[in-house]
């Protein structure tokens, strides 16, 4: 021990009784514990509070995306218009060749 650590373990020695230095002691140990409680008690809280706050987004992400039933409804009718597209497509050719097939006649009369 250096001479000014042993000074002052003396002069701590001389001051205090035995159980007033134990007392001291748990005291200073019951604040240290309170206050490594109450830091880990903030960083807990702070760290449901970032939980929170992320589960808030997924939630409002999730409200806004479309759900499997609205997803096949829409497939069903994509389908639907497909089809009604070709089907016009079909139609069309058909007429086109009905044009076709006019034209050199009405040109000719």
């Amino acid at each position: 021990m250096a001479i000014a650590d042993r000074q002052a373990y003396t002069s701590i020695m001389t001051k205090y009784t035995k159980e007033e230095l134990d007392r001291v002691i748990d005291k200073a140990a019951e604040r240290a514990a309170d206050r490594a409680a109450g830091a880990y008690y903030e960083k807990t809280k702070h760290d449901i509070d970032l939980v929170l706050e992320a589960t808030g987004f997924i939630k409002k992400k999730l409200a806004n995306m479309v759900t499997r039933d609205e997803f096949n409804e829409l497939t069903s009718e994509v389908r639907l218009i497909k089809y009604t597209l070709t089907d016009t497509n079909r139609d069309l050719r058909k007429l086109e060749r009905r044009v076709d097939k006019l034209n050199p006649r009405i040109n000719h009369a």
